[in-house]
């Protein structure tokens, strides 16, 4: 036994196996100490020394290394034990330490058997020492080492860093082999976490088994490396007798070893070994192939891809794509600056990035917006950049439209308006317009497209446009606001009113004036679609009655279309007519002019305010403004279809209007046609409306009940009779002869004129299941016929003559008699409405009546609602 001892601990060594010159690190201070060459190396310990330091442990065991290891675990020692690790107390020799279970210990002068592999045998050659060879210069690791030494790989292969003596890793990898590391990344993190984790476990086991390996040395003799306790109570230095427990130590460091070496230079990843051939990236294969895959301990799990070279771009278009988005919008940026102030640069610049090889790539159609901006800085109307940028010749797009529509612009309506002024504004700026405002043109010239095809494939359009025009060019209409609707044979016109900041409504009531006129505008909307139904309505009616019998065409098959105007209220409609010098009389509420052919007549604040409703039975209402438009309407349709009948349908031009013979005739047939009613809920909007034609025209007897009071003042009775009817041919004449009538009121007489005209007609249709029904449409036809007048009447009805009726005026009186006792109006003294019935009377007069079937109508009347009487012409 060769024992040496360390002059800064005291610990001893045997080094009996030692080559001389091999230096070693002691275990407890870690100096480092070299195999003498010979002599006594047994060094006794100094006087007042002892062998192990108060708290000592024994040393560390040690391991044999390569020198490659050694002069890495001296470099780890010195720095360790110069920076951090405190020098420990003398230790005594070490003592056996008990083999880990599962683990054999390793004999002195074999190598560390290295994971998965199996030692090879080596025989032993005479006079060779202990172990076959002498174990090359050795260095024991602490724990905190161990530690330190796993943590520096683990942040090694963090780093990407490749072992030493591999080839450095490229600089950057492909986005494939980026996204598997990624996605390794926490393999390799929970791998490492494990494994630190284990080696925690076991720690506590290796503490507790040295302490128990202590405990059981302490009852024992010196044998085995033990030392016995001195007189003075100082334990004397023991002489190492045993190499065992250096060896298990050994064997332990080594497995350690080969566990941080088999981490470092294994797969982290859990793939494919990205190294098949053992050699790093872009080291040289001895196939000729080059690796591409990672560095052992990069942890992206790789495969090998022998033998496909990835070469560098060489291409323009190769090297833009193979930037990062940063670096290529750089790259851009710097060819801008280069080429600014030449359009020309600037195109070839943008035809560059607009190749089909840049179609993915985000920077390449960012650049293209910059370049074509930068050319638009040096010139406004650069086509190429405008086209680049999505812009398009709005121009072109609205002159073209023009030239293709003419009939549209020839009747121009609000698109075509707008057409034009941006047509002109383009004119004034530049013709290049963006997405967005080539949207909202391409949409107006779409619209107007439409109304084109329309006029030129409708002729019926085309008459459309033509009524239209009377609105759009006529400075009646100037200050007005006018909205149409065509409803075939119609074209409707609704004016409305708009208010002004000096309204006095608007004043009064302190409202928000945009706020009144939109819900005015809406208003509108609502009645101009009411009078279309309404018109619709009386023209299906009137052909249900009439057509057949007389054999009428249609309207559009004589290519004629009716023009109505429908103004706001009394003020609108009499500074319209001021402005024509018409002359219309303020007792005039509407009118059909013959000479112009068309409707004239307003609403009216009863209306616009829903107060123009009387109530019948059954849920029923008749409304005023209605049953004035179904009125107006007749006289118009009896105009046009006569000329029809007669074989000279109505022309736009100035036609020649007949001397009128048979007034009440056109305003008693026009007030049977006005009769409607229809349900109360109903009356809105007219939707899903239900029509009651022919009724009992309530506003009519209402006006005859209060005419009952100035009988005793009127000649014949204060009534009009069939001859008296007959007489008036025009308000001049009715005025006259209602003067005849009631001298100190023939204004009233004329409305009572009107209700009994009304009241023959709905008489001559209904009394006695339709008894008179037939001589009716006989004189119809010859009203058509321009034939009328009293005497056809009379001949029609089959009497002596105009002036003596003899029992059909009989027959009337019994029938009006009975249609003067339905109750119209507010019960008296309440505020409920009388409901009665609009049926026609049943029944016949008989002889032998005196007073028109009996009776006492002369009943209290109630007021009937109506304090302005209906004024119509």
């Amino acid at each position: 036994m060769r024992l040496i001892t360390c002059q800064k601990c005291n610990s001893q060594f045997d080094v009996s196996t030692m080559t001389a010159g091999t230096s070693f690190v002691c275990g407890s201070c870690r100096t480092v100490l070299q195999v003498p060459a010979a002599g006594p190396v047994v060094q006794p310990i100094q006087p007042g020394q002892s062998g192990r330091r108060a708290g000592s442990t024994a040393p560390p065991p040690t391991v044999a290394l390569s020198p490659a290891q050694m002069r890495k675990a001296l470099q780890a020692s010195q720095e360790v034990g110069d920076t951090q690790t405190p020098k420990p107390k003398a230790a005594p020799a070490a003592r056996r330490q008990p083999v880990q279970p599962g683990k054999k210990a390793i004999q002195p002068g074999k190598k560390a058997i290295q994971p998965g592999k199996k030692p090879a045998r080596t025989p032993i050659q005479p006079g060779t020492p202990r172990g076959g060879v002498a174990p090359p210069p050795t260095v024991a690791l602490s724990p905190d080492q161990m530690r330190k030494a796993m943590n520096e790989a683990r942040q090694q292969r963090s780093a990407g860093a490749a072992p030493a003596g591999a080839a450095k890793p490229q600089a950057q990898l492909p986005k494939a082999m980026q996204k598997r590391a990624q996605k390794a990344a926490p393999a390799q993190r929970a791998g490492a976490a494990q494994q630190q984790a284990q080696q925690q476990a076991q720690q506590p086991a290796q503490k507790k088994a040295q302490k128990g390996s202590k405990r059981g040395a302490a009852g024992k003799s010196s044998k085995g490396g033990g030392r016995k306790p001195a007189a003075s109570g100082r334990a004397a230095p023991a002489q190492k007798k045993s190499q065992a427990p250096l060896f298990i130590g050994i064997g332990a460091v080594v497995l350690i070893a080969g566990v941080v070496g088999f981490v470092m230079m294994g797969d982290d990843g859990g793939g494919e070994s990205a190294n098949p051939n053992g050699n790093p990236p872009g080291v040289t294969n001895p196939d000729g192939t080059t690796e591409t895959g990672t560095a052992p301990g990069a942890g992206t799990g790789g495969t090998s891809t022998a033998g496909a070279n990835t070469p560098a771009p060489t291409t323009p278009e190769g090297k833009f794509l193979a930037l990062d988005l940063q670096a290529a919008s750089d790259e851009i940026t710097r060819k801008l600056a280069a080429n600014k102030g030449s359009v020309v640069a600037l195109k070839e610049l943008l035809d560059f990035y607009a190749k089909d090889d840049f179609k993915s790539s985000a920077a390449a159609k960012e650049g293209v917006k910059r370049i074509a901006k930068a050319a638009l800085d040096q010139d406004k109307d650069c086509e190429w950049a405008h086209v680049s940028l999505g812009h398009a010749n709005g121009l072109d797009l609205l002159q073209t439209c023009m030239d293709e529509c003419p009939k549209a612009f020839e009747f121009a309506d609000e698109n075509e308006g707008k057409v034009r002024e941006a047509l002109a504004a383009l004119e004034d700026s530049s013709k290049w317009v963006d997405a967005k405002k080539l949207k909202q043109l391409q949409t107006l010239v779409d619209a107007v497209r439409v109304r084109s095809d329309s006029l030129d494939n409708d002729p019926r359009m085309v008459q459309v446009e033509k009524a239209r025009d009377w609105i759009r060019k006529n400075d009646l209409f100037k200050d007005l606001e006018v909205i149409s609707r065509y409803s075939d044979p119609y074209v409707i016109f609704q004016e409305w009113e708009v208010y002004t900041a000096d309204h006095p409504i608007v004043v009064k009531r302190g409202i928000d004036v945009d706020s009144a006129n939109k819900d005015r505008s809406k208003k509108a909307q609502l009645f101009i679609k009411r009078d279309a139904k309404i018109f619709s309505e009386l023209n299906h009616r009137y052909r249900e009655l009439f057509a057949e019998r007389y054999g009428m065409p249609e309207l559009r098959d004589k290519n004629r279309l009716l023009k109505v105007l429908i103004l706001w209220n009394r003020t609108t409609f009499d500074e319209w007519h001021r402005r024509q010098d018409s002359g219309i009389s303020g007792f005039i509420r509407a009118y059909y002019s013959p000479t112009e052919k068309h409707i004239v007549h307003y609403l009216g604040d009863e209306a616009l305010q829903e107060k123009d409703a009387i109530y019948c039975a059954d849920g029923h209402i008749q409304k005023g403004s209605d049953q004035v438009t179904f009125h107006e309407g007749t006289h118009q349709l009896q105009h046009e279809y006569g000329a029809i009948l007669r074989g000279t349908p109505l022309t736009d031009g100035d036609d020649p209007v007949a001397p009128r013979k048979s007034m009440w005739f056109d305003e008693g047939m026009a007030e049977f046609m006005g009769a409607v009613e229809i349900a109360e809920d109903k009356s809105y909007d007219l939707e899903g409306v239900e029509w009651f034609h022919n009724r009992l025209l309530l506003e009519r007897i209402a006006q005859a009940r209060r005419h009952r009071r100035n009988e005793s003042q009127s000649a014949n009775g204060g009534w009009w009779t069939i001859s008296d009817l007959l007489e008036p041919n025009h308000n001049g004449e009715l005025l006259q002869k209602s003067a005849e009538l009631l001298p100190h009121n023939p204004t009233f007489m004329a409305n009572i004129f009107y209700a009994q005209a009304w009241g023959l007609i709905h008489f001559m249709w209904y009394y006695d299941n339709g008894k008179y029904r037939g001589n009716l449409l006989d004189y119809q036809e010859r009203v058509f016929q321009q034939e009328h007048g009293p005497e056809a009447f009379a001949k029609a009805l089959g009497v002596a003559g105009p002036d003596d009726f003899g029992n059909v005026q009989k027959e009337f009186d019994w029938y009006w008699n009975l249609l003067l006792r339905r109750k119209v109006g507010r019960k008296r003294g309440s505020s409920q409405w009388e409901t009665p019935l609009t049926t026609p009377p049943e029944g016949r007069w008989e002889p032998d009546e005196e007073d028109g079937g009996g009776g006492d109508y002369d009943d209290d009347d109630g007021d009937d609602g109506d304090d302005d009487e209906k004024k119509d012409d």
